[in-house]
């Protein structure tokens, strides 16, 4: 199993298995290999856990952003495009696609949105 060490602000990884650690350490006038857990303690070496990550901040989507989602529940990029080709021999589509836009820009300033 690898566990981590620390030793004058070296942080290291060492592999340790029935109590010795696979390594080679310096003991008094020898040269230690694979020591057991205790003589590799005993020359400094500290067991380490590493502090945890913070959580990360939620991510707070921008309004336009807030707007796009919404739109994208009820309009694909491709349907906005039609639509908008087709304003002016289909004004009655083309108003219920304006109206949800407005209704999903409304949507998105009751919503809590970061600022660029």
């Amino acid at each position: 199993m690898v566990q981590i060490f620390k030793k004058d602000d070296i942080i290291r990884s060492f592999n340790v298995e029935n109590g010795k650690v696979f390594t080679t350490i310096v003991l008094g006038e020898y040269n230690v290999t694979n020591p057991t857990l205790e003589q590799f303690l005993s020359t400094g070496w500290e067991e380490y856990t590493p502090e945890p990550a913070p959580e990360p901040e939620p991510y707070i989507p921008t309004l336009e952003e807030l707007v796009e989602q919404k739109l994208r529940e009820r309009y694909s990029i491709n349907q906005e495009f039609e639509v908008q080709r087709k304003r002016d021999t289909e004004p009655e589509a083309f108003q219920t696609y304006y109206d949800y836009v407005e209704s999903c820009i409304s949507y998105a300033h009751e919503q809590q949105y970061r600022e660029e």
